[in-house]
């Protein structure tokens, strides 16, 4: 979708099949919650990000992902030990951003290398 991006997440403990939306980026609008759905959908990213680590690592146990990824005190998720969250800490932030761009080259790196291998990998 271009530069609206957005993903579909569904809330745990939800027995509702309905996906819940969020954008994927940000707009200049005025709002009383801040960046929450942005924030949200960060989440859900970073989400994705970790099951197809997890998926990487059963395949291959050798294998070892760059910054952890994992839960903090209020069960959002942290890479590297820098929340994802926008509007906390910019210079983290933006420390956060770059590990997760680094975790997924990673694994581009790791699924472009073992494609051939097995024609039937699957994420």
């Amino acid at each position: 979708m271009g530069s609206c991006s957005k993903i579909a997440t569904k809330v745990k403990g939800n027995n509702d099949m309905t996906p819940t939306v969020y954008n994927l980026y940000s707009g200049d609008r005025f709002s009383f919650f801040g960046k929450h759905s942005f924030n949200r959908a960060l989440q859900g990213l970073l989400q994705c990000l970790l099951d197809a680590g997890e998926s990487v690592t059963q395949r291959d146990k050798s294998s070892k992902f760059p910054y952890l990824i994992t839960e903090d005190n209020t069960g959002e998720l942290c890479i590297g030990g820098l929340t994802i969250s926008y509007g906390t800490d910019s210079k983290g932030w933006t420390a956060a951003l770059k590990y997760f761009l680094n975790k997924l080259q990673w694994l581009v790196a790791f699924i472009s290398k073992n494609v051939e291998t097995s024609s039937n990998f699957h994420l």
